[in-house]
């Protein structure tokens, strides 16, 4: 999923410098490290909690409550599959919760960077909300803060070394990336 992801962010962003935008990002260079780093913990974590937990768990437990339905799949699953999400077959109320959320993830972002971030940030938010659903929120956490804590690095040892290191990295990441990406979009394609 990070290597789809990053993929997806950087062919987006290319796009969007091609067509001579110049997105813009909030500043992380002026406030101490410390505050960047507890402001990336803390987005990976609540923004997980709202857009997952409230967003996409307890409706779906409204609705699987409301429906009380007859499948079998969906009377067996447990008040912490909701809250905590994991083990969670995608259905059609899943999906929509699913696309719901991450809409409502990517809009979040335009206040702090522009409105250029709400694409790659609703792809991110189905990532994180595929995590959600088959693992739990522990994964889309943990997934999120390998995105926020990726630039992390470069502030703590700046230098052209690991700038190098890092962006052949990020080339390998991308390069298996498509062949995921390709994957996971064919994956949603047959879903659909």
């Amino acid at each position: 999923m990070f290597m789809a992801v990053m993929a997806f962010n950087v062919i987006f962003y290319a796009l969007v410098a091609s067509s001579g935008t110049d997105p813009t990002a909030p500043d992380f260079y002026s406030p101490d490290l410390w505050a960047i780093i507890y402001g990336f913990a803390n987005a990976s974590v609540w923004e997980e909690v709202v857009t997952r937990i409230l967003l996409l768990g307890l409706p779906l437990l409204l609705i699987d409550r409301l429906r009380r339905s007859k499948s079998a799949m969906v009377r067996e699953r447990k008040l912490h599959q909701y809250i905590l999400g994991g083990g969670l077959e995608i259905g059609k109320a899943e999906a929509g919760l699913l696309l719901f959320s991450s809409a409502m993830f990517g809009i979040a972002h335009v206040w702090s960077w522009d409105l250029w971030k709400i694409v790659p940030a609703f792809a991110a938010g189905l990532a994180f909300g595929y995590l959600f659903l088959k693992l739990g929120v522990y994964a889309s956490i943990l997934l999120h803060f390998a995105f926020d804590f990726l630039s992390i690095p470069l502030q703590v040892w700046p230098g052209l070394a690991l700038e190098l290191g890092l962006g052949l990295l990020s080339l390998l990441w991308i390069a298996v990336g498509m062949a995921f990406l390709l994957y996971y979009l064919a994956k949603a394609f047959g879903w659909i």
